[in-house]
């Protein structure tokens, strides 16, 4: 049987029949717009699984401390019957989560790139790393877009217009680990996307992570703005992809300066009870 065959069938039974069809009648042509921010999943031998969870804002706007399930309600660009109806399983799995700005829009500045970083225990969140020089922003930046296929010849959103191998949504797309016939693009993709995330995984210390049985893998997501290599990039919380193939961003609760100013308070009158008690001793 064809590559086409079978994956418009795993699609099949992914979406449903009534809907693939469609998409076979009518193929919609996966679309990305500046800002969105690019889920990837990858296995060895499997077609990598890319789905665009939105714009990068909807998390930023997210309250802080609240977390966002891409399987449900107006967020849900994703299910677990995507993941698993590709690969099968949840274990081995390697995710990443990245996104750009470019050119600068909704207060963020151009070249600005969004990256996960891998945890190595769940519960234990990164050390944050260094924001990028203005050069090092240009760089971080032609790695995301060398990925999706901005300012190339090949990527994400170069395969996905002729994609016939599988049919493909707006949101979601599967783009094949072996050549396909109809688009031979997808082996510059999948050879792209090796160098390009190579080069982010050095600045960024580990941008994929990978799934294991019956655990869940966690990355953080930063915000890194150009010119900002005297501090640490943003903070903006993080992904888990969990044993049951469940997708969930938690946004990141930061103190408003409010709180700031308070716990200062707090420290200084801490200080100054602690100074007091040491002085009646001394008396």
């Amino acid at each position: 049987m064809p590559p086409l065959n079978v994956s418009a069938l795993r699609l099949a039974a992914v979406v449903g029949t009534t809907l693939a069809a469609s998409y076979l009648g009518n193929a919609q042509v996966f679309t990305y717009s500046n800002q969105d921010v690019i889920l990837a999943v990858r296995a060895p031998g499997v077609d990598d699984l890319i789905v665009d969870l939105g714009p990068v804002t909807d998390l930023i706007n997210q309250t802080q401390g609240t977390a966002v399930n891409f399987s449900t309600g107006v967020n849900a660009r994703y299910s677990t019957s995507l993941l698993t109806g590709n690969f099968g399983t949840t274990d081995g799995l390697t995710f990443s989560v990245f996104g750009v700005s470019s050119p600068a829009a909704n207060s963020i500045l151009n070249n600005t790139t969004f990256l996960t970083v891998k945890r190595t225990d769940p519960d234990v969140k990164t050390a944050s790393p260094k924001g990028p020089t203005t050069s090092g922003a240009g760089g971080l930046k032609s790695g995301v877009q060398g990925i999706l296929g901005i300012n190339t010849t090949f990527g994400v959103t170069k395969y996905a217009p002729g994609a016939a191998y599988p049919p493909n949504t707006t949101t979601a797309l599967l783009i094949p680990s072996v050549q396909d016939p109809s688009n031979p693009s997808n082996q510059d993709y999948k050879n792209s996307y090796t160098v390009k995330s190579s080069g982010l995984t050095s600045i960024t210390t580990g941008l994929e992570n990978k799934t294991a049985a019956g655990t869940v893998a966690r990355s953080d997501f930063y915000e890194f703005i150009p010119g900002t290599s005297t501090k640490t990039a943003s903070y903006l919380g993080n992904f888990t992809l969990d044993s049951s193939g469940a997708l969930i961003f938690y946004r990141a609760a930061v103190p408003e300066p409010s709180a700031y100013a308070s716990i200062a308070a707090l420290g200084l009158a801490a200080f100054a009870i602690r100074r007091r008690v040491q002085n009646v001793k001394a008396s």
